[in-house]
């Protein structure tokens, strides 16, 4: 179907195809932002040490985790924590630093030396019955430790693990510490849905700040966009066939993770802003700093309009690059003569 035959649907899409590109602008930008700061593993750290801070006993497990040589190996520097822990890794880990902490050793000598009296400490003793002590120091810290919800969530991964070996026969080690490691895999893996649902939120929040702010600066205005592409038949053609000429390689790159070093994303601006200045030349659009409200070029423009334009430049990005190119890919999916 040609579209640039139907005025209002070549406006449209101009609009839309001129929002991608700026979204995926941002978003490269973003995501450098990202990497160099080590955002994603921050905020991931914040959480963790916000879950695991366990007030009654006056320990931060997150805190000792990090500490551990395991996950430690993972982080670049200091400031710069790692975003990518293991489900595994973390569950093992934590068991381990939850047994060996020095607070649960102390509560366990506590309870063999001074106190409770004999009997109960027979009682806690029958308990700890399993040949390997990294189980036995787990679980004496679910019973000895003051009770918080961290200190709960613990004891009922333990009471879990047990529960669902109960009927092993023999050595119960390996099943118990097999099932208590997935107890705790599960919890992280539940909580990163979780934050990754939050880490999204921020994303978009973040995008729609950092996308109404270059709007302003470099007068990526939607409402003075919209009104060139109305006026300017040529501009909309110059849009259009750009998109179907990169089709293949705008929808990939849209669709990129966001995983990538600093220098890849460094490298996609600078190729992403040299083809959106030639495509700003061709299609003759006021964009760009020499456009923007201080410049001689504004024209004695309405601030408040400029203003409303680079929010909905914001909003644009916001939405997300694969948004908007999704959306032209189901417009393009429209089929000559299909009602």
């Amino acid at each position: 179907m040609n579209f640039e035959t139907i005025p209002i649907v070549a406006i449209a899409l101009s609009i839309v195809i001129s929002w991608s590109l700026y979204a995926l602008f941002c978003s490269f930008l973003h995501e450098a932002i990202v990497q160099i700061k080590a955002e994603r593993g921050r905020y991931m750290k914040k959480y963790l040490f916000k879950q695991l801070y366990d007030q009654p006993n006056g320990v931060n497990w997150a805190s000792m985790l990090y500490m551990h040589g395991t996950v430690d190996l993972l982080t670049r520097k200091a400031n710069k924590p790692t975003s990518d822990i293991n489900p595994r890794i973390f569950a093992e880990t934590l068991i381990e630093v939850v047994a060996r902490a020095q607070i649960t050793q102390m509560a366990r000598h506590q309870m063999m030396q001074e106190e409770p009296g004999p009997k109960v400490r027979m009682q806690l003793s029958g308990q700890l019955n399993y040949e390997h002590e990294l189980l036995n120091d787990f679980k004496a810290a679910t019973l000895l430790l003051q009770q918080s919800d961290v200190v709960n969530f613990f004891r009922q991964a333990m009471a879990s693990a047990e529960l669902i070996t109960a009927d092993v026969q023999g050595s119960r080690d390996s099943a118990v510490y097999r099932n208590l490691v997935q107890q705790v895999e599960q919890w992280y893996s539940e909580m990163m849905s979780r934050l990754s649902l939050w880490y999204r939120k921020k994303t978009k929040r973040n995008l729609f700040f950092l996308g109404s702010l270059l709007a302003f600066i470099l007068n990526v205005d939607s409402i003075q966009l919209l009104e060139h592409f109305t006026k300017d038949p040529a501009a909309r053609r110059v849009m259009i066939q750009y998109y179907e000429a990169n089709t293949a390689q705008l929808h990939r790159l849209s669709a990129m993770a966001s995983t990538d070093s600093t220098q890849v994303y460094a490298q996609r601006i600078k190729l992403l802003k040299s083809e959106m200045d030639s495509l700003a030349a061709a299609a003759q659009l006021p964009v760009g700093f020499r456009y923007n409200v201080f410049s001689a070029k504004s024209d004695n423009r309405n601030i408040l309009m400029v203003l409303l334009g680079c929010l909905f430049s914001g909003f644009a990005a916001s939405a997300g690059a694969p948004f908007w190119f999704d959306l032209l890919k189901k417009a393009y999916s429209v089929k000559p003569g299909k009602n």
